[in-house]
């Protein structure tokens, strides 16, 4: 079967953050596993903290809803019930915090779960090609070369290509030699507003690196995410047993779900 060709989403506006801490949003539409699909009543179960604006847009639901989807985590069945797949309730059960304010999940453990993730997410072209480049480029991306990369690949025969051209403008120092931008390519011409970038790649790299399992939330001192230590070496080994297919297709959250072989039953 040929590989399918990379359609990249440079409109998500939902962050995906479990690790190290989870986000109030993603929390709480992690608990509505069984109940009836509504933006209005979930969105009203977001915890605020001191100092915090109460949330009154329901899209914050809406593009949480689409994140947990695109990783395998969350879907709305035929009756509109939302849903946790295996991968998601296994997250759940490894992230939630017990009564006496511990969790299962520690810095010694959590490549367990990041590893049910990878196996899933590997399968996703989109997914495939950024976890390839970063491995490809010491481990690290920024994002502005991620803004340029995604630009240029096109099918994942191109990470190669790509990973060069990006080492290449690291000893030069011209990240313009990478190509022009996804997104908003004359918009971060402007040196003072380049660091905006960040809005507009941070959902993607939450995504593809699992909430900050796979791939670092933080930049490190030099702008870049990197790979967290234990998922080189699995990158690598998962690749040559992996299914592929498209972000865009419409059973993407259960095909995740099913190749992560998280052990919760699937719905």
């Amino acid at each position: 079967m040929a590989e399918p060709d990379l359609q990249w989403r440079t409109n998500l506006r939902g962050n995906l953050l479990l690790w190290p801490d989870l986000s109030p949003n993603v929390a709480t539409l992690l608990k509505q596993d069984g109940k009836q699909y509504d933006e209005a009543v979930f969105l009203g179960e977001i915890p605020i903290g001191d100092g915090e604006k109460v949330p009154t847009d329901t899209r914050a639901v809406r593009n949480t809803a689409e994140v947990l989807a695109l990783s395998g985590l969350a879907f709305r069945d035929s009756r509109d019930v939302y849903r946790l797949t295996n991968l998601g309730a296994t997250a759940v059960q490894f992230l939630r915090a017990g009564e006496n304010g511990q969790r299962p999940a520690s810095e010694r453990n959590i490549h367990l779960l990041g590893e049910c993730f990878l196996n899933g997410l590997i399968c996703v072209a989109e997914y495939r090609a950024i976890l390839l480049l970063m491995l490809k480029c010491e481990g690290r991306l920024s994002n502005e070369e991620l803004n340029r990369a995604l630009a240029r690949l096109k099918n994942l025969t191109d990470v190669e290509v790509t990973a060069d051209a990006i080492i290449a403008s690291r000893r030069s120092g011209d990240p313009t030699s990478i190509g022009p931008r996804i997104y908003d390519d004359a918009s971060y011409e402007n040196g003072d507003s380049r660091s905006e970038q960040r809005r507009a790649m941070n959902p993607i790299f939450l995504l593809t690196g699992a909430g900050g399992l796979i791939i670092n939330v933080t930049q490190d001192k030099s702008g870049f995410r990197t790979l967290s230590p234990w998922a080189s070496e699995l990158i690598l080994n998962s690749i040559e047993s992996a299914a592929t297919f498209s972000s865009h297709n419409p059973l993407i959250t259960r095909l995740i779900a099913h190749h992560s072989r998280a052990p919760f039953p699937h719905y």
